[in-house]
């Protein structure tokens, strides 16, 4: 009974680790995407929940703590999300992350590698 036990527990970790590897790939593929598709996109583009002006408000609350985590500085965010072209690219991003299949909490991850990588490039 406990080798049963054990070899069931074994069998639930593996599918359990190759499904947390699968979603990661999906994710970092997404991210790539819309990376790549940023720029040839209109400009006007807003995920689903962009009219609900809580799931605005819970997105940049998260945002920028994600960022200040990651070691983006507050003045560099703020400098973004003060302007009508950061937040338009935010948005975009955040669009292009929805429509390859992202969560809200995937797009709030991808958007803030998104900027980590807009930061990087500035304090190179």
């Amino acid at each position: 009974m406990v080798i049963f036990v054990f070899i069931i527990a074994v069998i639930a970790f593996i599918l359990i680790k190759g499904y947390m590897r699968a979603k990661s790939r999906m994710y970092y593929a997404n991210v790539q995407r819309a990376m790549r598709e940023i720029g040839t996109t209109h400009d006007d583009l807003r995920p689903t929940w962009f009219s609900d002006y809580e799931k605005q408000k819970d997105f940049i609350i998260i945002l920028k703590t994600l960022c200040l985590k990651k070691g983006i500085s507050e003045e560099f965010f703020s400098n973004i999300v003060s302007h009508e072209d950061g937040t338009r690219f935010i948005n975009k991003f955040a669009a292009l992350m929805e429509r390859n299949g992202a969560s809200f909490n995937e797009q709030i991850t991808g958007t803030s590698d998104f900027i980590k990588e807009a930061w990087l490039r500035d304090h190179r």
